[in-house]
C-alpha cells in the first residue's frame, strides 16, 4: 500500500507566481501595524502585523531559494545583490526624508542616539540597538523614528544565515533538508519560554515565525471551500483584535495568527469574499506598498510627538482627526515612495516577476 505524504517532493517545489491572496495578507499585516501605532485603538494587538510579515517572507524566501538551487541556478551573489536592491533603496529615502525631522525636532542626546540607530539600521543591527533601549510598547520607544527598523533586521540576519543553510544542506544531503528545517523551528519556539525581553527583538526567538512560512512552501496547495476560508481569516483577525499589550511577549497570539497565514498559504480559494477584497483599488495598492508604508509610519508618528512636545501642544485639531490626517500623509508619502523609489529598482533586474514576490 503506497505511504500517504502530504509534503511536496523537495525536486518539485518550483517558483510559485503572484498570489493575491499573499498581496492582502500584507495588506493586513501593514494596516496593523500602522493602526496600532496611531491613536485609533482599533487593533489592540496590531503588533502582530509583523509577526505575519515573518511567515509571509519565510514561505517567499524559501521559495526562490529552494527552486533556484533545484535548477542550479542559485548563486550567493544575485540572491544578496537582489536583496539590497529590495530593501536599501526605500530604506535610504526615508533615512534622507527623517534626518532633516531629526536634526530640528529632536534634543542634542536624542539626535545622537538617532544618528546611532541609523548605522544600526543600515547595517541591520537594529534590533540589537533598540533591544538595549527603552522596550517596543513604551512610551520612550515611541518617541525612536527608527525603531520599526528592528524586524528588517531580523528578516536580513535570517536572509545571510538561511540561503547559507539550505546550501549545505543541498549539498550534503537533500533528503534532510525538511527534518531540518521543522528542528529548527521547534528549538526556536520553545527557546521562546524565556522571561527574557530579549525574545522579542532577537533572530534566534523569530526564527520559527519565518520557518513556519518556510514549511508552508512543502505542501501543494489545496483546493479549499468558503468556511476553511474564513476560519483561516478569523485566526489572524482575532489575535491582533483581542489580545493587547499584555501578551506581547507570549507565544499564544503569535501561534494562533501563524496558525491562520499558515492555512492562508496552503489553500487555493478564489471564490472567497476575502480574495474579492483585494480587488480593491485601495487595499490592492496598500498591499503592493507595505513595505514603504511600514518604513514610514514610525518616523511620521515620531516626529510629530516630537512636534508637540516642542511646542507644547496636546493636539492640533483633536486625537482622532489628527490621526486621519497622519494616516493619509503615511499612505501618500509611501505611495509616492513605493512608485518613484522601490519600482525603479525593482524594473532595474531583467527577472520583474521574481522581485515582486520577493518579501518586506
Amino acid at each position: 500500500m503506497k505511504s500517504f505524504n502530504i509534503f511536496v517532493p523537495l525536486k518539485d517545489i518550483s517558483r510559485i507566481s503572484y498570489r493575491s491572496d499573499i498581496n492582502l495578507l500584507r495588506a493586513v499585516a501593514v494596516l496593523s501595524v500602522v493602526i496600532y501605532h496611531s491613536e485609533i485603538k482599533l487593533f489592540n494587538a496590531g503588533f502582530l502585523g509583523v509577526d505575519l510579515f515573518f511567515v509571509i517572507s519565510g514561505y517567499l524566501i524559501s521559495n526562490i531559494i529552494i527552486s533556484d538551487l533545484n535548477n542550479n541556478q542559485f548563486k550567493f551573489r544575485n540572491f544578496y545583490i537582489r536583496r539590497i536592491k529590495r530593501i536599501i533603496p526605500a530604506l535610504l529615502s526615508v533615512l534622507l526624508f527623517t534626518t532633516p525631522f531629526a536634526y530640528y525636532l529632536l534634543p542634542a542626546n536624542e539626535y545622537i542616539s538617532y544618528t546611532k540607530s541609523v548605522f544600526a539600521s543600515l547595517f541591520f543591527y537594529s534590533n540589537f540597538y533598540f533591544n538595549n533601549l527603552d522596550f517596543y510598547n513604551s512610551s520612550g520607544a515611541e518617541l525612536m523614528p527608527l525603531l520599526h527598523t528592528w524586524s528588517l533586521a531580523v528578516e536580513e540576519q535570517f536572509y545571510i544565515l538561511f540561503p547559507l543553510f539550505l546550501f549545505l544542506i543541498f549539498k550534503i544531503n537533500k533528503k534532510i533538508l525538511l527534518k531540518s528545517l521543522i528542528l529548527l523551528l521547534i528549538i526556536s519556539f520553545f527557546i521562546n519560554q524565556t522571561e527574557l525581553d530579549d525574545k522579542f527583538y532577537l533572530t534566534q526567538y523569530r526564527g520559527w515565525e519565518l520557518l513556519v512560512g518556510s514549511i508552508a512552501g512543502f505542501i501543494p496547495r489545496i483546493n479549499t471551500n468558503k468556511i476553511f476560508t474564513y476560519f483561516s481569516y478569523f485566526l489572524i483577525f482575532f489575535p491582533i483584535y483581542y489580545f493587547d499589550d499584555n501578551w506581547i511577549l507570549d507565544r499564544e497570539p503569535k501561534m494562533i495568527l501563524t496558525a491562520g497565514v499558515f492555512f492562508v498559504l496552503v489553500s487555493n480559494d478564489s471564490s472567497s469574499i476575502f480574495i474579492k477584497i483585494n480587488n480593491n483599488k485601495i487595499i490592492k495598492n496598500i498591499g503592493k506598498a507595505s513595505y514603504s508604508i511600514y518604513l514610514f509610519h514610525q518616523p511620521v508618528y515620531s516626529f510629530f510627538k516630537w512636534f508637540l512636545y516642542k511646542y507644547q501642544i496636546e493636539f492640533l485639531i483633536s486625537i482622532f482627526v489628527d490621526s486621519l490626517i497622519l494616516l493619509i500623509f503615511i499612505f501618500g508619502i509611501s505611495h509616492l515612495n513605493y512608485k518613484y523609489i522601490e519600482k525603479y529598482f525593482i524594473k532595474l533586474e531583467k527577472n520583474v516577476k521574481v522581485l515582486n514576490l520577493l518579501p518586506v
